[in-house]
């Protein structure tokens, strides 16, 4: 029987996750039922974070907030019983079914956590290691705007989830700019971006005015007013657990060894917004 039990995705309220998982096992214990239910899973990765004291500590997040795996042979009890949980708001699928998902599916799944895993952890070593950035030697060149992109662009389709992503460029062409520290800061600003934003990201790239312009906007729900006026100080974390200041601070640091800036600001819409610049120091080169 077990080999008729498929993978469905189930969507909680945040924060209900692991509530969620606790509560189907009980009632699958109880109800002698582990052979209709086989695995609950909460997606998760390990991430580096650096405390105050420079040190660096591993910390478990969810990859995926607001969702549990669960294999499970599906029949109108087991529905019941997992729709019925307390944080439970459905399966994955149409009205009233739920839609497995398909060996590819879930091998995929696999695939792009450990992509934004290595991706993520590579950005936490290369921020680990700029212990003195007044020593940072910034490397013009003439940069692909194309291979630029495309490296952003694989970064965010890793990093969606399924969000909607809106790409707007002006002046492409070959850049005079560092691309290791563009990269290196526009990951950041697209790992935040998405990780707050409720179904959209926006971004914005242009080059004219001799500096390479990027702008990251997202819909949710913004910078407080108090992490607009601090948000891009050293260490800095919003009181709910929100956005955290030590990636800005680096970034800002990182913009302005380039000849340029970052900023901070809340949308039309009441969502976030980051401006990263990068001097060319240079002529733009034309195609």
């Amino acid at each position: 029987m077990a080999d008729s039990a498929k993978w469905y995705v189930v969507h909680t309220y945040s924060g209900y996750e692991n509530a969620v998982k606790t509560s189907i096992e009980k009632f699958v214990t109880g109800r002698n039922m582990e052979d209709m239910i086989l695995r609950i899973e909460i997606p998760m990765e390990n991430v580096t974070e650096i405390t105050e004291s420079g040190a660096s500590k591993e910390v478990a997040r969810k990859v995926f907030p607001g969702y549990v795996l669960i294999k499970m042979i599906m029949t109108d009890e087991t529905w019941h019983l997992v729709r019925n949980v307390r944080g439970v708001t459905g399966f994955v699928g149409t009205a009233n079914k739920a839609i497995p998902l398909t060996e590819e599916e879930v091998l995929e799944e696999v695939r792009v956590m450990s992509q934004h895993i290595d991706r993520l952890e590579g950005y936490v070593e290369a921020m680990a290691q700029l212990r003195r950035l007044e020593d940072v030697e910034v490397r013009r060149g003439p940069t692909s705007s194309r291979m630029l992109l495309s490296d952003l662009a694989d970064t965010a389709e890793i990093l969606r989830n399924g969000r909607d992503l809106v790409w707007t460029v002006h002046g492409e062409g070959v850049w005079n700019v560092d691309g290791e520290i563009v990269v290196q800061v526009c990951e950041n600003l697209l790992t935040n971006a998405f990780r707050h934003s409720r179904s959209q990201v926006e971004v914005s790239v242009s080059a004219e005015g001799g500096a390479l312009c990027v702008v990251v906007s997202d819909d949710g729900r913004g910078f407080s007013r108090r992490a607009l006026e601090r948000a891009m100080e050293p260490f800095y974390r919003e009181v709910s657990g929100g956005r955290m200041g030590m990636g800005l601070h680096i970034c800002k640091l990182l913009c302005e060894r380039h000849g340029g800036d970052l900023s901070i600001c809340n949308n039309a819409k009441g969502g976030g917004l980051v401006c990263a610049s990068f001097a060319f120091q240079g002529p733009l080169l034309k195609k």
